[in-house]
C-alpha cells in the first residue's frame, strides 16, 4: 500500500502549521485519505470489529455499521455489570474474554468519547495490547469511513471540510485578540482535525461562568439575555455575578421539562430580585414560526427534524422590541447562528456583549467569530473555555466595555 498523502495532525497545531498546512487545495486528498485511514489502521477492509465501549457511543457506532451493512463481532467494556449482557444483540465481553476468543484477528474500535478531560483511546489501546490485541483504532477513522452513516455527529465532522474553508478558519483565528483566544482556537482546530487519539482538551480551572472577570465587568445597569436559559443555571450564574444589581433578565427556554426547573428556580428568588426576570417559553432563531425539538428537560435538548415536540421560535429583533439588552448569552445545541441572524438589528443598535458557544458544530469554530465580527464593528472579540463543561465560548466585546 502506497504511502498516505494525509493523516490527521498530531497534539495542538502551531500557528505556523495553520498558515502553510491548512489549504483548500488539499481538500480533496484529504477527502480521500480520511476514508481510507481507518483501512489502513485496521490492517485491510473487511476486518472484523468489537466495539470496546457500550454506552450511547457504542450502540450509536453499532447502528450505524448495520445500516453500512457490518456487523460487529461484540461489544467490549470494562464494566463487569455489563459483562455477559446483550446490548442492541450483540454480547458485552471483558477485555480479557474478548482477547481470549478473538485475539489479534479483530480489530478492537474504541467507542468511548471523552470530549473533555483524559482521552480514552490511549489508555484502552494499551490495555489492549497487554492482553494480545494490538489492532486498536479510534472511532472517529470509523465515522470518516462511513460518512453517510456518522456525520455530522455533533461537533463531529469530516476533516476534509476545514481544508475547504481553510481562508475562513484562518480569518476566525486572526479576528481574534489576544494570545489566549489563538491558544484556544488551535487546541479546538486540532481536536476537530484529530482522530480522537491525542489532543486532550481540559477545563482550566477558576473560570468564570460567561462572565470571566478579565473581560467582563457588569454594572447595575445590565439588561441579561439568556437564550438556552435550561432550568436556570446561567441566570443563577448573573444573578451571583452582578450581586443582584441589574436592571433585567430575559431567559428563553423552549424545553418544556426545563423551563417548569427554571420558572421554579425563578419563583424561589426573593420578590425584588425575580420581579426584574421575565421567562418566556420559545426557541429563538432567523426567523419566527414553529420548530421540531427534541425535549426531555435535558441539557442536550435541541432543535432538531427528528424532535417529536413542537416548539415556538422567535427572533431576537421582534422579542426583544421592549428591550435594550446589554449582554446576550447563546447555548441552544448548534442553533447559535440562526439566533445571531435573527438578532442583527438589535446587536447593531445596542451594542450588547455577546457570550456565543462556538463549540457544537464543526463549522462553528470559525463561521461564528467571523459572522458575529462583521455585525459589531468597534468590537473585541476573545475565545475562553467555560464553565463545568469545558464550553467554548466566542466573547464579542464593545470596546468602550473592555475591562481596562
Amino acid at each position: 500500500m502506497s504511502s498516505p498523502s494525509w493523516v490527521p495532525p498530531h497534539g495542538v497545531v502551531t500557528p505556523e502549521w495553520l498558515e502553510a498546512e491548512l489549504d483548500a487545495d488539499a481538500a480533496v486528498t484529504v477527502s480521500r485519505e480520511e476514508r481510507t485511514l481507518f483501512d489502513r489502521l485496521a490492517g485491510g477492509p473487511g476486518a472484523d470489529l468489537l466495539l470496546f465501549g457500550a454506552g450511547n457511543l457504542g450502540r450509536r457506532t453499532l447502528a450505524g455499521l448495520r445500516r453500512a451493512g457490518v456487523e460487529p463481532l461484540a461489544f467490549v467494556d470494562n464494566n463487569r455489570s455489563r459483562h455477559g449482557t446483550l446490548v442492541e444483540g450483540r454480547v458485552v465481553l471483558s477485555p480479557e474474554e474478548a482477547a481470549a476468543r478473538y485475539g489479534d484477528r479483530a480489530v478492537v474500535v474504541v467507542t468511548i468519547w471523552t470530549p473533555l478531560g483524559r482521552l480514552a483511546y490511549p489508555g484502552v489501546a494499551a490495555q489492549m495490547r497487554i492482553l494480545g490485541c494490538s489492532r486498536t483504532v479510534p472511532f472517529a477513522p470509523l465515522f470518516w469511513k462511513f460518512q453517510e452513516e456518522f456525520l455530522p455527529n455533533f461537533c463531529l465532522d469530516a476533516p476534509h471540510k476545514l481544508y475547504a474553508h481553510a481562508d475562513d478558519v484562518k480569518a476566525g483565528y486572526r479576528i481574534l485578540v489576544d494570545e489566549t483566544s489563538r491558544t484556544e482556537y488551535l487546541t479546538q482546530l486540532s481536536y476537530l482535525l484529530s482522530a480522537m487519539d491525542s489532543v486532550e482538551v481540559t477545563i482550566l480551572p477558576d473560570r468564570e461562568w460567561y462572565f470571566p472577570r478579565d473581560l467582563v465587568e457588569l454594572s447595575a445597569r445590565e439588561v441579561f439575555v439568556d437564550c438556552g436559559a435550561y432550568d436556570g443555571d446561567t441566570v443563577e450564574s448573573f444573578i451571583e455575578a452582578s450581586g443582584g444589581q441589574f436592571r433585567a433578565v430575559v431567559a428563553f427556554e423552549p424545553d418544556p421539562h426545563a423551563v417548569v426547573r427554571l420558572r421554579t428556580l425563578v419563583q424561589e428568588l426573593s420578590p425584588q430580585v425575580r420581579d426584574r426576570i421575565r421567562v418566556e417559553q420559545k426557541a429563538v432563531g432567523a426567523a419566527a414560526g414553529s420548530l421540531a425539538f427534541e425535549g426531555g428537560g435535558t441539557p442536550g435538548s435541541r432543535v432538531s427534524e427528528a424532535g417529536t415536540l413542537t416548539v415556538e421560535c422567535v427572533t431576537l429583533d421582534a422579542a426583544l422590541q421592549d428591550v435594550a439588552p446589554t449582554f446576550i448569552k447563546m447555548d441552544i445545541e448548534g442553533a447559535e447562528e440562526d439566533a445571531l441572524l435573527g438578532a442583527a438589528d438589535t446587536i447593531r443598535t445596542h451594542r450588547p456583549i455577546l457570550a456565543i458557544c462556538i463549540y457544537h458544530l464543526q463549522a462553528h469554530l470559525y463561521r461564528l467569530p467571523t459572522l458575529i465580527g462583521g455585525m459589531c464593528a468597534d468590537y473585541s472579540l476573545f475565545v475562553r473555555r467555560q464553565g463545568r463543561d469545558g464550553d467554548l465560548v466566542c466573547f464579542a466585546i464593545p470596546n468602550e466595555r473592555l475591562r481596562r
